[in-house]
Order: C-alpha cells, then structure tokens, then sequence
C-alpha cells in the first residue's frame, strides 16, 4: 500500500487553503519518515477513478470533494481507502440549499463509507456532533494545519495584509502600515501543470514564514498555519458572507485573536504569539496512529477538546453573517425594486455551491423582497456555458435596459465589476456588491499618501 497526497483540487481558480492542508499532511509523512517514493500524489477528480496501487489516503478536507456531481453520492475508488482526521460539512453551511440531514440520507453512501472507515475525524465540533448524532464513531481533532513546525526565531518586518476588509484598513496603526503588503491567497491557476502550481503554493506560505511579522486576514487557511508557524495573526471576520453559519470558527485556536466590523477599535495590533507545541504533540501523535491504526484515542482526544473547549464555549456568541447579507439585499431592493415594481436582474459569479440543480438561493432571496424580479442569466469572466438552467455570459456584453441590474457576489470579480460599471456610467441603483470589498494595493497607498500629509 502506497501513502496518498491531494495537490490538485479540480479548479481553475485555486484556494490556497485546500492546499494549505496537504502541505501539513506532507509534513506529517516526513515526520513518520515515510519515502518520497511510496508517496503518490493525485487530484481530487481522481478521487472516483483511481485504478492504481491501493492507496492510504489521510483526508482532512471538506467533504465535497467525495462527491458526485451528478447524484450526489459518495464517490470513491474501491483503491483508495481514507484515513479521516479532519474532516468538515463546512460546505454545507454556504448559502445554498443543501440539507445535510438529505444529503446524508440512507442511499447516498455516506452512512456506509464512514461506519467503515470509523471513527470519523473532524475538524470542528459542528461536524463532530452531526457525524455521532448519525450513530457513527468520532472525535474532535481540530485543522491538521496546526502541525506545522515553528519558523526560526529571527527578525521579521512585513505586515501581511492577505484579502483583507478593507473596513479595517482605517484603524491599522501607521507605522504597521509603512511595512505593509497586501496580498489574496486565491487566484486563476492558469497554464501551470499541477504540480509547479502546488510547488508555487508552498513557496507561498513559505513566503508567508520567511517574512511575516503580522498576519491579517479572513482566511482560515491562512491565519491557522501562519499562526502555526510563529506568527502574529488576526482572524478578522467577513461582514458579508456565503456562509449561513461559519463552522469554522468553533475550532479556531483559542489563542488567535478574532474580530468584526463590530469591534476593529478594540485590536490588538501588537499581538504576542503564544505558544500550543503541546497541541501539535497531540494532533501529530493522533493523526499517525491513526494513519498506523494503532493510535492512543482515548487520551490524545480527550486533550485536544480539552484546548479548544473555551473556543467551543464562545462560539455561540459569534454574529450570524447570513443576517448581514440578507439585509443588505432586502434594503437595496426595497429602496430601488420594491413591489410592484418590475424587473430583471444578473448574477455577477456562475457559483455552483450556490446553487442545488436549478435552485439559485440568491435568486430565490431576491424574489423573497419582490417576485416581480427575475433572474435572467450569470455574468463570469471565466466560465460559459449554462448553470442552473440560466446562461453564463461575459461581462463584455453586459449592457443594462431600465430596471435591470446586477447582484455582484463573487469576491475576486469586484474590482472587475466596479471598474467596468464606472466605464459605461451604470448608476448605484443598477448594482449591489454582495460579496466583502478587500484592500488593494491602490488602497494601501491612498491611506499612506493621505497620512504623510
């Protein structure tokens, strides 16, 4: 049996974050000594087809990849058996129409593969409980990014801004400014093979390592491993997002320091980072027992939960992001489109998980505010075709009759959108920006530049 490693994950626009995640079980195989040579590195579209030596595969992911899209069933290769040590519905709690208690109803093959790959590991508590409320055997590991090794101690000096709000950019003191950079752990792979674009990611973070003073951001998979590897970092919270109820955050570690719009005034912009050696002892250990099945389950997993426990209790104070988002659009609808006023109106971002066949949820909360609005068709810069039974259009023949608009929802189009909405003069009355404005590099300066004078 050869030992698996995920370093493609299907998708011409590449979150960092997934990767994130292999880099530190890559990591993990070089703490177990296992050889370069007995390691195989596949794609998540090999996931249902793999016909190759029989395969250990740790997945500490989010689940969708083991699904089909057709059916939405388990799709795995009889080849490949899984070790799951961290594993997440976060999926499930994007604005979408995805039940988790259908999806994972008899006859989908959910059921069946994690009573025979038991017990599951997860990632957050809110996995963790719907998993055992399933009957099945499980336990609380938290993100495997929190293994990876300490950097040196040395002298660091960038500030780290990586798609971050640009509502926090005001209160960031001036001399954290004057050090620095903004940068997206996302972007369009391009003509890389697979393997030079995971090379580049890991040479990003290691990036991140090599420089980093302090961290800011919104992404996960940024400020858990960042954080993992010594450095300062600050979770800031999206105040529009795609997920109804962000998961995520139960596991995040407790010494990170978590804000919102609600309460920049109050950061701490000069962070110690703490030290958790004994946590990364305890989900190292765990993971390779359990990629030994030989593991200490009952002792390691006692004390992880113990460590997150005060996140755990906190979680239910954390502000609900659906409630923003869905205030925004009834506000714009209701101060421009309100009944009985008709119209039409284009989805900025063909976004697959927010739809469920031809279920656009977005679409159905417009219509939510005014049934008279209907939803014509997508606008992408990168994707054609047709996406729950709507065409996808680019946004170069975009033209807007009266009472038409544009709902932008994917994040990385804004600038795109924002920019070409200035050019043909399209008022604020034909557009809504759903999705979080991030610092750019124009930003950045403009602060500094008014600052000095």
């Amino acid at each position: 049996m050869k030992y698996g490693l995920l370093v493609d994950f299907g998708a011409p626009y590449c979150n960092y974050g997934d990767y994130a995640q292999s880099i530190a079980i890559e990591h993990l195989y070089e703490s177990m000594e296992i050889p370069e040579n007995e390691i195989i590195q596949i794609s998540t579209k090999e996931l249902a087809t793999y016909d190759g030596e029989q395969l250990l595969l740790p997945y500490s992911y989010v689940l969708h990849f083991l699904v089909s899209p057709e059916d939405g069933r388990v799709a795995l290769s009889d080849k490949i058996t899984p070790v799951f040590l961290g594993a997440s519905v976060e999926f499930a709690m994007l604005l979408n129409s995805y039940s988790l208690d259908n999806f994972f109803s008899p006859g989908k093959g959910w059921i069946e593969m994690f009573r025979k790959f038991a017990p599951i590991g997860c990632r957050d508590e809110f996995t963790y409980k719907f998993i055992t409320r399933l009957g099945i055997p499980a336990y609380l590991q938290g993100c495997i990014t929190n293994i990876l090794p300490h950097r040196r101690d040395g002298i660091y000096k960038k500030v780290l801004l990586i798609d971050c709000p640009s509502e926090v950019l005001p209160y960031i003191p001036n001399e954290l400014l004057a050090n620095a950079e903004v940068l997206s752990n996302a972007e369009y792979i391009g003509n890389l093979s697979i393997q030079d674009n995971y090379i580049k990611i890991k040479q990003r973070y290691e990036y991140y390592r090599d420089n980093a003073a302090l961290v800011v951001t919104t992404r996960f998979h940024v400020v858990t491993p960042c954080n993992a590897m010594g450095i300062p970092a600050i979770f800031t919270m999206r105040t529009f997002d795609k997920h109804s109820e962000d998961i995520r955050l139960d596991t995040l570690n407790p010494f990170i320091q978590l804000c919102s719009s609600e309460n920049y005034s109050d950061i701490n912009w000069y962070p110690q980072w703490q030290d958790f050696s004994e946590l990364k002892t305890h989900i190292t250990q765990l993971a390779i027992a359990r990629i030994h099945e030989v593991y200490k389950r009952h002792t390691a997993t006692s004390q992880i939960r113990e460590f997150f426990q005060t996140r755990i209790d906190e979680y239910e104070s954390v502000k609900n992001t659906e409630l923003a988002y869905r205030t925004r659009l009834r506000d714009y609808i209701q101060k421009n489109y309100a009944i009985p006023v008709r119209g039409r109106f284009y989805i900025w971002g063909a976004i697959q998980l927010l739809c469920d066949g031809n279920n656009v949820v977005l679409a159905n909360l417009v219509n939510e505010n005014n049934p008279n609005l209907e939803f014509v068709g997508w606008i992408d810069t990168f994707k054609s075709g047709i996406l729950a039974n709507k065409p996808i259009q680019k946004p170069e023949g975009l033209f807007l009759a009266e009472n038409e608009f544009v709902i932008v929802a994917a994040e990385t189009a804004v600038p795109d959108a924002l920019n070409r909405f200035n050019k043909m003069q399209i008022n604020e009355k034909q557009f809504l920006i759903i999705s979080n404005t991030m610092i750019e590099e124009a930003d950045l300066k403009k602060v500094l530049a008014q600052k000095e004078e």
